[in-house]
């Protein structure tokens, strides 16, 4: 309770620090404005003796004079100006990115997280690595150290590989099914998950070898789930790259791809954390860095919103006084 009022006192903060900042240059850019006016007539002025040339004056100033002063009360406005301009520019540059990395995102990756996801949880293995909401909180990066104590196992990066192995085939099979379905009728979102084990067991060894012959004349995915896994995790690696280096702006992209992003690595943690042996050559360096920076806003986020709810319930709900 405590801790959600000061994330709320300290977004509000924030707001009202940015406020008044802005506030603050447009004010500063009119006092400059006024000073350098001022000056024009405080600063003293020395006439010449004798007129060489015809002058026009101003207020006693001459003309020449005036472009001069004028120069001096226009250059900072000038620099302002241009500086805005490049930040305007910068931000629509980080919004296309952003808008670009998304489509591709959506039109490449969603599905294939997808089929990673049902594959994993159909086959059982994700019951067997998965972590408990507790353990997820500790999640940050994702090393054969950290799993290790997250798990409290010496043994779990040994044990996960050994079980990764054995349920190879079933893996295969079932990763399988769903792109033969998808090839022919039904695609992944359609597939009805409650029909899937009925489907498998119902196909005999000859029509998964039919199965098998068709899938491995299709070059759109790697035949083996494994090789896919990885696949697909080097594509996000790429993507996430773009949005750890800043050339995109993460808070257009998270909004409608976070809970996708999210689940699916943590579903794939294991698999992360045993490629990671040491910190001298780490791999998915990019999709960690994406992970930790929205968890953080996806927590925050929960949070505040837990709060809303509460106190929109109280509302709803108060509290009738007995006399």
């Amino acid at each position: 309770m405590v801790y959600e009022f000061f994330e709320e006192l300290k977004l509000l903060i924030k707001e009202k620090i940015k406020s008044f900042y802005i506030k603050c240059k447009y004010l500063l850019l009119i006092l400059l404005f006024i000073v350098l006016v001022v000056l024009i007539f405080l600063c003293e002025k020395e006439e010449p003796e004798i007129i060489e040339t015809q002058q026009l004056k101003v207020c006693g100033i001459t003309i020449e004079n005036w472009s001069q002063w004028i120069t001096i009360i226009v250059i900072p406005f000038t620099a302002g100006w241009a500086l805005f301009q490049f930040k305007k520019s910068r931000d629509i540059k980080k919004q296309e990115k952003a808008v670009d990395i998304a489509r591709e995102f959506s039109e490449n990756l969603v599905e294939d997280l997808e089929i990673i996801n049902i594959v994993l949880y159909k086959s059982g293995l994700l019951q067997k690595i998965s972590l408990n909401e507790e353990q997820v909180k500790k999640i940050e990066y994702f090393n054969v150290e950290e799993a290790r104590r997250i798990k409290n196992d010496d043994d779990c990066i040994y044990e996960y590989n050994l079980q990764k192995e054995e349920y190879r085939e079933r893996l295969n099979n079932i990763y399988h099914v769903l792109l033969y379905n998808q090839f022919t009728i039904l695609k992944v979102q359609e597939f009805n998950l409650l029909l899937f084990k009925a489907i498998l067991d119902k196909l005999s060894n000859e029509d998964l070898e039919k199965m098998h012959k068709v899938l491995e004349n299709k070059k759109s995915r790697p035949y083996d789930f494994l090789d896919f896994k990885d696949t697909v995790l080097n594509k996000l690696e790429y993507i996430c790259m773009n949005i750890s280096s800043k050339a995109a702006d993460s808070k257009y992209i998270y909004q409608s791809l976070h809970q996708t992003f999210l689940r699916t690595i943590r579903n794939l943690y294991m698999d992360m954390a045993s490629a990671n042996t040491d910190y001298k050559d780490k791999f998915y360096t990019n999709i960690i860095h994406v992970y930790n920076e929205w968890k953080k806003l996806y927590l925050k986020e929960s949070r505040l919103e837990e709060r809303r709810i509460k106190k929109a319930n109280q509302k709803m709900n108060p509290k009738t006084k007995t006399v």
